[in-house]
């Protein structure tokens, strides 16, 4: 169903503005931009591309699906709806992909986001401190979208380092 749209993590992490890798490992999953581009190529009517958003990554592992952004920014108000438009267009896309629906994103799908804030001074390295420095109206935004999603669409959401996402993906056996 996603042959072609294969990629590694190490790769949809680079940030071009800075030539920086996120993180280094070689875990395979799908390219999600590639997948949403050529979906637009592919439908009928004007290209949708301008319109339509998506996470950076999937990893499909049996019945569990991780959508995965990275952001090597800080987390601000204008990031908080980027990543739900992102959230909610990757959904309806790959729900169309798949024949997945709701009741399973909801038992099985879980999203990350992946962020070092920046730079190496900006780095924190637990969960919980990434989310204590979000930016001002930016962590009620989050809070409250990820109460919703978590309600309705991911099993969880998570804001994760590097590093500590790293450990996250053993913890999830994505990495030997």
């Amino acid at each position: 169903m996603f042959v072609g749209f294969e990629s590694t993590l190490k790769e949809k992490s680079l940030d071009d503005t800075n030539n920086e890798y996120l993180v280094q490992n070689e875990v395979v999953c799908i390219d999600f931009d590639k997948c949403k581009n050529d979906y637009c190529e592919h439908s009928p009517g004007e290209n949708k591309c301008g319109y339509l958003k998506s996470v950076d990554a999937i990893i499909e592992r049996g019945s569990k699906v991780y959508f995965i952004e990275f952001k090597n920014t800080k987390i601000d108000e204008k990031l908080v709806y980027e990543i739900v438009e992102k959230c909610y267009d990757s959904l309806l896309l790959y729900f169309e992909k798949t024949g997945k629906n709701i009741s399973d994103s909801r038992q099985n799908f879980s999203f990350t986001l992946v962020t070092n804030y920046g730079n190496k001074a900006d780095a924190v390295n637990s969960k919980e401190m990434i989310v204590q420095t979000v930016v001002g109206k930016a962590d009620e935004k989050w809070k409250k979208y990820k109460k919703k999603f978590e309600s309705f669409f991911f099993i969880g959401m998570n804001i994760f380092e590097p590093v500590v996402f790293n450990n996250y993906l053993i913890k999830e056996r994505l990495i030997p």
